[in-house]
């Protein structure tokens, strides 16, 4: 773990992510690409990522210290030598790349590497892609260019074979719980599946609590189809986070299936243990599993199809006869 990384929202789950990892290898043996990408949805940690990776560079330490004053300048974002884009809104533009180009020939202020973050990369249509080929393969030496984005989906195929691409994998619920506050639901670290902007977005939502007791109060109770209508109503309520409940109900039942195969030591959501051993009772494992990957199913048909009201009366069914199929 990069040191004083306390500094720094965020960081600790980023410093034991394999992509940052890697990176830190490749600065560490001198290695590293003058041109690279790095991926991830998670925008929450965006900032503490270019800080890290900006950090990793600059800091005679390795890993990086985060109290040197190359690391608080940038820390601070007043490093002479780190240049941002886009330089004003979300998105990047002709112009910040046409910028970008007249100043990477510029001689660096240290006499050290000039760091070139491009931000929210996704977002650079292809006339900027094009403009930036030329640089992207023949930088000035002490030149680095990062890109941060949060898919590589729309970047063209000749920018992504000229850089090297970093890929955070998904967060545990365990490095997820650790930077929520202590009061947090550990169903919120379970239920983000993967991803620390999702869990900071179920912890602020209201509409979490009250989605939890639902789900809590339907799976014992939901046997057949006379309780679909009943319970279709109370889940459709939140047809506008079907994909957040979704992902809510999976977390649930995996915290059943943990309970069912080892008892309480692995439920992630303890605060919720009593429901959980009664909800226990009306499942077996087989059942549990199957209606886990016909979630997934349902989250597929919501992105493609969006019929919200179809996907609920369909999960519900599929609940209640799986439940009876496979005790």
């Amino acid at each position: 773990m990069v040191a004083g990384s306390n500094l720094l929202k965020y960081s600790q789950a980023i410093c034991e992510s394999k992509a940052f990892s890697y990176f830190c290898k490749d600065v560490r043996g001198k290695r590293f690409s003058h041109a690279c990408l790095f991926v991830t949805p998670d925008t929450a940690i965006k900032d503490s990522l270019i800080k890290l990776v900006c950090a990793e560079i600059f800091c005679d330490n390795s890993p990086a210290c985060l109290s040197c004053p190359d690391c608080r300048r940038v820390i601070n974002r007043s490093h002479p030598d780190i240049h941002y884009f886009p330089a004003s809104g979300a998105k990047i533009t002709v112009g910040d790349i046409d910028a970008l180009v007249s100043e990477i020939n510029i001689m660096s202020y240290s006499g050290d590497e000039r760091i070139f973050v491009i931000d929210c990369a996704e977002t650079m249509q292809p006339a900027s892609q094009n403009k930036l080929l030329k640089t992207l393969e023949d930088a000035p030496e002490n030149s680095v260019i990062m890109l941060f984005a949060s898919t590589d989906a729309g970047l063209l195929p000749t920018v992504k074979s000229r850089v090297k691409t970093f890929w955070l994998a998904p967060f545990t619920a365990e490095q997820i719980g650790r930077e929520l506050p202590p009061s947090a639901p550990l169903g919120v670290a379970a239920m983000a599946r993967g991803s620390i902007t999702a869990a900071k977005k179920a912890l602020s939502d209201p509409d979490y609590a009250r989605m939890e007791a639902q789900i809590f109060g339907m799976l014992p109770n939901l046997s057949g189809s006379r309780d679909i209508p009943r319970f279709a109503a109370e889940v459709f309520a939140y047809s506008q986070k079907l994909d957040e409940y979704l992902k809510l109900l999976a977390s649930f039942l995996t915290d059943i299936l943990y309970f069912k195969a080892r008892g309480g030591e692995f439920v992630l959501n303890k605060s919720r243990i009593s429901d959980i051993i009664k909800a226990e009772a009306q499942f077996s494992v087989s059942a549990l599993i199957l209606i886990n990957d016909y979630i997934v199913h349902c989250l597929e048909r919501l992105t493609y199809y969006g019929n919200a009201q179809a996907v609920v009366d369909g999960l519900l069914l599929y609940i209640a006869e799986v439940k009876n199929k496979c005790r």
